[in-house]
């Protein structure tokens, strides 16, 4: 099978109820490999799994779409002393990164949810720098981004639990586990 038979086979037996660890007897040995077709899907969240957690995903949309306004307004500080050609284009490079991390919220994609953890990892130690170097109104960023990155785990974990860290979570004998 090709990919996008392989993908296209996948939606339906998705759609028709199969469990993963099925889906991914039948269609192993095909185009992807075997990784690669267990991360395919692992990284798919179930229909009862959102459902249970619709309020926490609505949260982590609108935390991004206020990350998003805010950096878009960054970027046009930063770019205003040039033009306004310039705080535009400053605006839309700064909210893109928290524009897709809405995007992949909304689509229960994994990849934002690690794309989140990673940019708030990289801020986070910027915060707790700052607190170290004597800032006193750091502490407040420091709070919230641990609250916010623990959060963001511990809903990411929830929906997709089949992904460990990166990849497909495998059982004792090296086989991948689906929940």
């Amino acid at each position: 099978m090709d990919k996008k038979s392989i993908r296209k086979r996948m939606a339906e037996l998705r759609a028709q109820g199969v469990s993963k660890k099925d889906i991914f007897e039948e269609l192993k040995g095909g185009a992807y490999s075997d990784g690669r077709l267990a991360y395919l899907l692992a990284s798919k969240a179930d229909i009862s799994l959102v459902r249970a957690n619709k309020w926490k995903i609505r949260v982590m949309i609108t935390v991004a779409v206020i990350q998003m306004m805010l950096a878009f307004l960054v970027g046009w500080q930063v770019g205003e002393p040039v033009s306004t050609g310039y705080a535009l284009l400053g605006g839309l490079v700064a909210c893109a990164i928290p524009a897709l991390t809405a995007y992949g919220f909304i689509n229960h994609n994994v990849a934002a949810y690690n794309l989140f953890i990673v940019v708030s990892l990289f801020q986070y130690w910027i915060q707790v720098r700052d607190v170290m170097q004597g800032y006193n109104a750091a502490w407040v960023g420091v709070a919230f981004a641990t609250v916010m990155l623990t959060f963001v785990v511990y809903l990411r974990i929830r929906l997709f639990p089949e992904i460990r860290a990166i990849c497909p979570a495998k059982d004792a004998s090296g086989q991948y586990a689906f929940a």
